[in-house]
């Protein structure tokens, strides 16, 4: 989840908060490769404008910052090269991100993300819990790519689940 400050770009390149964002509004997401595009919000597995929830706040060296709860997934950089040249995107819980870790930031005013490093976790208490979910499963919070999922760890398998989900509101 994300608490009510945490912000997404829509399609008309306004950013709203968690609390304002809807079913229906498309947000910016990256695809593998890191280009930007927009995916429809189609529903939330949570939305407690006034639940008061433990979160954990990742700072890039940049200072790009992301407030999520510690069971929510976040893309990092796998450092090891696969065998087509290229670093994989590993899903992982926020609570397991640290120091050192690369996280996908798009950098303002640019359609692309790029993996920059870790370089502060912070625990604090903030309102709200969010989790919207969208058709693609990842969105950019803050600038920072993340997995519209939490408690469990395997992003493609959360996101098949939804597939039912994602198929009825096409048709809807």
């Amino acid at each position: 989840c994300f608490p009510s400050a945490a912000q997404v770009e829509l399609d008309s390149g306004e950013r709203v908060a968690m609390s304002e964002l809807r079913i229906g509004d498309a947000v910016k997401t990256t695809d593998k490769q890191g280009e930007a595009f927009y995916t429809k919000v189609v529903t939330f597995l949570q939305r407690e404008p006034s639940h008061l929830a433990k979160y954990y706040t990742l700072m890039t060296e940049s200072g790009a910052q992301v407030t999520m709860t510690e069971s929510h997934l976040i893309f990092t950089k796998n450092l090891q090269v696969s065998s087509n040249g290229l670093h994989r995107r590993d899903a992982v819980y926020a609570a397991r991100v640290r120091p050192g870790d690369y996280v996908y930031v798009q950098t303002p005013g640019e359609d692309t993300t790029h993996a920059e490093k870790v370089v502060g976790v912070a625990l604090g208490r903030e309102v709200g819990a969010f989790a919207p979910v969208t058709a693609e499963g990842t969105m950019l919070v803050n600038g920072v790519l993340v997995s519209c999922f939490a408690d469990i760890s395997d992003h493609d398998l959360a996101n098949s689940l939804m597939s039912p989900l994602r198929s009825f509101y096409s048709m809807a």
